[in-house]
């Protein structure tokens, strides 16, 4: 192995572990808010702590961007289909959403491309956080992400 790839070696590990302190914040928010919401059930705050747990910090994020997307102008960021209609195309992002969208986080229809791809485009006016992934959202105060995390993964959005 030679030094550029033990340097980013060392980088990829000081980001995740950055990320999974970040994370733990978030975590942090959860069961303090949960203590003090008198209408959470106990299954509904043990969904939320297994999620939470489940998610990455990057997921974390991505909840942020589509819960305000008309807000960060989304559109402007990404990438338009044939039809000028904005779409996330990076691979890895639309493989995260849709796993947001099986624990139900977000909402997305069912494509046929998506029968042989998993990480085929998917339209911004598909996308939207359901009711538990607003819950989720306001339970770990998502809103508190910093803006150049945010700002970060719109950057990486328009890359190929």
């Amino acid at each position: 192995m030679n030094l550029n790839s033990q340097n980013q070696s060392l980088k990829d590990k000081i980001k995740k572990k950055s990320y999974q302190e970040k994370k733990i914040k978030f975590i942090g928010k959860l069961f303090a808010n949960i203590f003090f919401i008198s209408q959470s059930d106990l299954s509904l705050s043990n969904f939320m702590i297994k999620l939470a747990d489940e998610l990455s910090y990057r997921q974390f994020c991505i909840i942020n961007i589509l819960r305000n997307k008309d807000e960060l102008n989304l559109a402007e960021w990404l990438d338009k289909n044939e039809e000028g209609k904005p779409i996330i195309t990076r691979f890895d992002l639309c493989c995260e959403t849709r796993y947001l969208k099986d624990k139900g986080i977000v909402t997305l229809p069912l494509y046929m491309s998506d029968m042989e791809d998993n990480s085929s485009s998917l339209l911004l006016k598909d996308l939207s956080i359901t009711k538990i992934g607003n819950q989720f959202y306001e339970l770990l105060s998502l809103s508190e992400i910093e803006t150049l995390d945010i700002d970060e993964l719109l950057q990486n959005m328009r890359m190929k």
